[in-house]
């Protein structure tokens, strides 16, 4: 699924004449070939070695080093001009031409542009709420099995890293589709209609990162990129010393333009499936991938609007509500949060209901007391991780971030007690107020204040100076994406600042009006 991709230059080739394109390539010269092996060589070191203690900042170092590389990279490969996809209205409507060859329903249904959204589903007449509009069957998706007698065939049956990792055996199949001789793709109308870049965070610069500066976000991209990055050198090294089908392919033509724009396709794209064996695999499903997300205005977001049918062996997209001619058809996500529609999908949802923020909690290394780690195990709370702040402004502090803070403040009678308590879990995740007193409940409602407001003095701005930024016209599509998510999760966070404060003074009230 994608939100928000970038569109392609106009062009007037067609498919076909893309396929001829996708062949022409030029070879480095010598010395620029050993720079480029050299460059890459460095990158796979820089992008391999972990910090003993994994920080924002050993992490941010470290990009620094990879970024330096693949700009260099990008520079170089660029005189290879390998062509990337030149989506236009013509590559959209062979898109809807093959894909009704094939079997594909769009039923009242077209692809068009909207406005913040370059393309998504339209419908061409009023559509009632239940009614299919769109069915996709899988000889159309992409999964690991289109694998199996294709080019890639040997490279995936022999390549460990393949096997393991589907997103991106996916994304090398991809490329070699794209790529191969010996007779146009299946897909080719498919991979034509794609955006020729994307906002995920493989496009992010050190700018756009460094405007993430405070939030968790910062942290998943800059993983991300060492990873995808860590990849392409990989996979440079094995089609350059390989000799099966897949690597003769992809040996002058696979750059990390080419990967990253792979990687992220799959990224922005992929869903689940179940498999003969009812397990779930990776797939990419053309035409049903243009929905883009918006809540469901139902109370119920556990209703799926897409459903994949075994039997039939094809994916059932209906209507999640009423749509009116010209209305874009959008679709529910999932339960995800806007740090993980930034990295992977490229998109910022503004009114996420189920948006949280990751903050980290953590015991010391130097509490010697083994009574608090095991009052933690009871109750399955992590002695160091991730805890989360919803967007819920009723009900914004998870039940888990004041067990950990009440078992964080107590003495070593207090968790004796409790370890003995069958009531325990009940008691510790109740929120906010609890029955081990009016003092004791102001006390964590107040760390908690404390390490949020912490929290919030590391974003390099305030949320009224983001606004006024996001009015500005020279700030690129990614800058004004990292800013408005800056300002989801400062709006999260406010509210429970406010939420604590809120508490705190009703525990005070109710203590005035009991004596």
């Amino acid at each position: 699924m994608v939100k928000m991709s970038r569109r392609g230059k106009k062009s007037k080739s067609n498919h076909e004449n893309a396929s001829k394109e996708a062949k022409m390539q030029i070879k480095l010269p010598r010395q620029k070939h050993i720079k480029r092996s050299n460059l890459i060589s460095s990158l796979f070191m820089h992008a391999s070695s972990f910090p003993q203690k994994i920080t924002v900042s050993a992490l941010w170092d470290n990009h620094k080093h990879i970024n330096d590389i693949v700009t260099q990279l990008l520079s170089l490969e660029s005189e290879l001009k390998v062509p990337l996809p030149n989506r236009t209205s013509e590559t959209i409507r062979e898109l809807e031409n093959w894909a009704k060859e094939n079997a594909v329903e769009m039923n009242n249904v077209e692809i068009a542009e909207f406005d913040g959204y370059d393309f998504g589903l339209q419908a061409t007449s009023d559509i009632a709420e239940g009614n299919v509009v769109v069915s996709v069957p899988k000889k159309l998706m992409i999964t690991v099995d289109s694998i199996k007698g294709s080019p890639m065939e040997t490279l995936y049956n022999e390549d460990v890293v393949l096997q393991q990792l589907p997103n991106v055996a996916l994304a090398i199949f991809i490329l070699v589709e794209r790529f191969k001789s010996s007779e146009p793709s299946f897909w080719l109308p498919y991979f034509n209609a794609l955006p020729n870049s994307y906002t995920t965070c493989v496009y992010f610069s050190l700018d756009d990162l460094n405007q993430l500066k405070g939030s968790p976000a910062l942290e998943y991209s800059l993983k991300m990129f060492k990873n995808i990055t860590r990849q392409y050198a990989y996979f440079w090294s094995i089609f350059q010393k390989n000799t099966d089908e897949a690597s003769n392919i992809l040996r002058d033509v696979f750059t990390f333009e080419q990967y990253r724009w792979a990687v992220s396709t799959v990224m922005t794209r992929q869903n689940y499936i179940p498999c003969a064996d009812r397990i779930p695999v990776n797939v990419v499903i053309p035409v049903w991938d243009f929905c883009n997300h918006a809540n469901n205005k139902k109370a119920d977001d556990t209703e799926p609007s897409t459903t994949y049918n075994v039997d039939s062996e094809r994916c059932v997209c209906v209507a999640p509500d009423s749509f009116g001619k010209g209305d874009q058809i959008n679709i529910f996500y999932g339960q995800r949060s806007n740090a993980d529609f930034l990295v992977h999908n490229g998109f910022v949802y503004a009114d996420n209901h189920h948006d949280v923020v990751k903050v980290k909690f953590g015991i010391s290394n130097s509490d010697s007391c083994l009574l608090r780690l095991a009052l933690l195990k009871k109750l399955k709370l992590p002695p160091s991780g991730e805890y989360l702040i919803k967007a819920d402004p009723q009900d914004p502090v998870h039940s888990s971030v004041f067990a950990f803070v009440r078992i964080f403040k107590m003495n070593e009678d207090q968790l004796r007690e409790w370890l003995d308590r069958e009531d325990a879990e009940q008691v510790l995740l109740s929120a906010p107020v609890s029955s081990l007193g009016a003092q004791f409940d102001s006390a964590v409602l107040l760390y908690i204040q404390t390490r949020i407001s912490i929290l919030l003095k590391a974003y390099p701005t305030t949320i009224q100076e983001d606004e006024q930024l996001l009015l500005r016209q020279d700030l690129s599509k990614i800058h004004k994406l990292v800013i408005a998510h800056r300002i989801t999760e400062k709006t999260i966070l406010n509210r429970a600042v406010e939420y604590c404060k809120l508490k705190v003074t009703e525990i005070d009230l109710h203590q005035v009006h009991i004596q």
